[in-house]
């Protein structure tokens, strides 16, 4: 073997070695952490571990963040890769469904710019001030994931969890259709209590919207350590056209905690009334997951059940999906896990299927 192989083999050993090191899990460090149900287990708020007020999206950085550029500057990112394998389809498939990149500046502690370019679009981007001293009161401006109930991770946006009809795409996922441009306040201290409420466009995707079409959106509660509880609305009234409608939407969420056992729920109510005419449609949604903590660190089990109603007048148009799924967190940034999905509707559609997602996050 020449010298410049020998050279390039042991640079490449240094690397690997160093790639290991960095990824390592610290003794006193949950991996679990990129999970709600790290949050809900440890009675936190999720503004405890992101840097968004109502959770989702970048995490705090810390001082051994392998991203970090400097004392005010951080990078972030979130790939979710998945292979699927459809019941009715001849072939299982490879996706990239998830790929956003994070740029934190943070130039005084009471200030906070961050962007997110999720999925080739622009997610995220606001500035989050907060007050002098102790007290977690807060005001952000730009483009941000509006604060209605949980909203927990949909992998692959599916639409079900998302509640559809709950449009501008309110519901439990953090999808870029739910961001939207306006200004929020809030109080988000790490546990104990919680309270958002924003104005905004009430534009999917943050686009352009006539004075007249505003969202207002909200969520408040409380955190304790055995289990937490809080209530959500959304108001969105569209007068620009016959066309639009009154949209709005409210819910109730929490979490308890049994040792490693946690439940975590959420009810959704909502109306849609037309402009034009006195047309009213009224849909239901429900979340509700169980999480197991079989491995300390290691091994999360979960399932999951999920029902959507989008017009409970009409007949057969209801969904229910159940999910059974464990999560392998093998890394610091890297996690491995697998699902089978079963979706019960009428009529009968062969759309089962089975899941396997890898998360890398830093």
């Amino acid at each position: 073997m020449s010298c410049l192989a020998v050279k390039r083999l042991n640079v490449l050993r240094k690397f690997f070695f160093l790639l290991i090191c960095s990824t390592a899990q610290p003794l006193n460090r949950s991996l679990l952490q990129a999970q709600p149900y790290y949050a809900a287990s440890r009675g936190y708020n999720c503004a405890a571990c992101h840097i968004n007020p109502t959770g989702g999206g970048m995490r705090k950085p810390s001082a051994s963040n392998p991203t970090r550029l400097s004392d005010t500057v951080n990078l972030g990112a979130d790939f979710r890769f998945m292979l699927n394998k459809k019941e009715a389809g001849p072939a299982a498939s490879f996706a990239v469904v998830r790929n956003a990149f994070y740029v934190l500046a943070v130039p005084t502690p009471e200030l906070a710019l961050l962007y997110n370019n999720n999925q080739g679009a622009t997610a995220e981007m606001y500035a989050l001030a907060k007050l002098p001293g102790d007290f977690p009161a807060y005001l952000r401006a730009g483009r941000f994931f509006i604060p209605y109930g949980l909203q927990l991770n949909d992998p692959d946006n599916s639409g079900l969890t998302r509640i559809s009809p709950f449009a501008p795409s309110v519901g439990f996922s953090l999808s870029p259709t739910q961001s939207d441009t306006g200004i929020e306040f809030g109080l988000a201290p790490k546990s104990e209590y919680f309270f958002n409420l924003s104005v905004t466009n009430g534009a999917a995707n943050g686009a352009a919207a006539a004075s007249e079409a505003k969202a207002i959106a909200g969520r408040w509660g409380f955190v304790g350590k055995t289990g937490a509880m809080g209530a959500t609305f959304f108001h969105h009234r569209n007068s620009d056209s016959a066309a639009g409608q009154n949209e709005i939407r409210y819910g109730i969420f929490g979490w308890t905690r049994f040792g490693m056992i946690v439940f975590i729920g959420e009810g959704g109510w909502g109306t849609n009334t037309a402009n034009a005419g006195s047309a009213k449609t009224h849909q239901t949604a429900f979340h509700g997951e169980l999480n197991y903590e079989m491995a300390k660190d290691e091994l999360l089990l979960r399932g999951q059940l999920d029902n959507l109603n989008p017009d409970t007048k009409k007949a057969g148009d209801s969904r229910t999906r159940y999910i059974l799924g464990a999560e392998w967190f093998l890394l610091k940034y890297l996690s491995l896990e697998t699902q089978l999905r079963i979706v019960t509707e009428t009529p009968s559609v062969p759309n089962n299927e089975i899941l396997a997602l890898t998360h890398v996050w830093f």
